[in-house]
């Protein structure tokens, strides 16, 4: 398989940076080139490099790190040792859902994005 034809699934391309949201909403909308897989989705890399491109602004720096996008809201916002998860967890769920998602979504979100947040959360929660 050669690079051009190097496919990323969902969960890749969210390790690397990229909001799951945005670009859920790019291949929707026909402006990025992706297929849909069950509850998931791929993209070939080189067809990602073209979109991203694309989304610059010009003068930006090109290469893989200034490609992805900016950081989805409240990505990689976990609490710190000693800190409130659901503090935490209360303040990703409102970041998604001032960036226009609605409340069920931007949960899901959250849950995708921080694994284990939710529990933790849930578990502080119920000590009270």
């Amino acid at each position: 398989m050669s690079k051009s034809e190097m496919y990323l699934s969902e969960r890749e391309l969210v390790a690397k940076g990229w909001s799951s949201d945005v670009l859920r909403a790019a291949i929707r909308s026909g402006k990025l080139n992706g297929v849909f897989q069950g509850t998931s989705f791929i993209v070939r890399e080189d067809h990602l490099q073209e979109w991203a491109d694309l989304q610059l602004p010009k003068g930006r720096p090109t290469g893989r790190t200034a490609a992805a996008p900016a950081p989805a809201p409240g990505a990689g916002r976990i609490p710190a040792p000693g800190g409130s998860a659901k503090t935490a967890w209360n303040q990703a769920v409102a970041d998604h859902v001032a960036a226009g998602l609605s409340r069920d979504k931007a949960v899901a979100a959250v849950d995708r994005k921080h694994p284990g947040l939710r529990e933790q959360m849930l578990r502080e929660v119920n000590r009270r």
